[in-house]
């Protein structure tokens, strides 16, 4: 469980090439939040649309995460910028989709998109860090 703006919410990370996996964790045990990793690397974050769980800053740290892992100056992008949906260039390995509210390294199908540089424990402390409000605004 990780504390946010909308309170409680229920956390879920795993390690699986079952892609309906988090889909069935999301419906069936109420998780607000999957992290998932697949065997290439790639880690993708869906939420429950119930909750409404505002990933904007989240993303934003994640994608500072993967600046600082990989050696990307973000020191010009402003925290607008980087919690904006879709890609943001230099960190094209994040997506953002709004319309699904989740974060995607991939998808469930990567194709040319590289894996992140980060852990499946850096990216769950990188979204834990976003959900908090007096933490979402770190800098690099």
């Amino acid at each position: 469980m990780i504390n946010s703006a909308l309170g409680s919410l229920r956390l879920i990370t795993l390690d699986s090439e079952n892609v309906a996996l988090p889909g069935f964790l999301r419906a069936y045990l109420k998780a607000d939040v999957v992290i998932q990793r697949l065997p290439t690397g790639h880690i993708n974050v869906i939420t429950r649309q119930q909750k409404r769980v505002d990933l904007k800053p989240a993303v934003a740290s994640i994608r500072r995460a993967e600046a600082t892992a990989t050696g990307f100056d973000i020191s010009n992008l402003d925290q607008e910028t980087l919690e904006k949906p879709g890609r943001v260039p230099g960190l094209d390995q994040w997506f953002y989709d709004t319309a699904a509210n989740t974060i995607q390294n991939g998808g469930v199908n990567p194709q040319n998109i590289v894996p992140t540089a980060l852990t499946l424990v850096q990216v769950t402390e990188a979204l834990t860090r976003g959900l908090e409000p007096k933490n979402n605004q770190h800098p690099i």
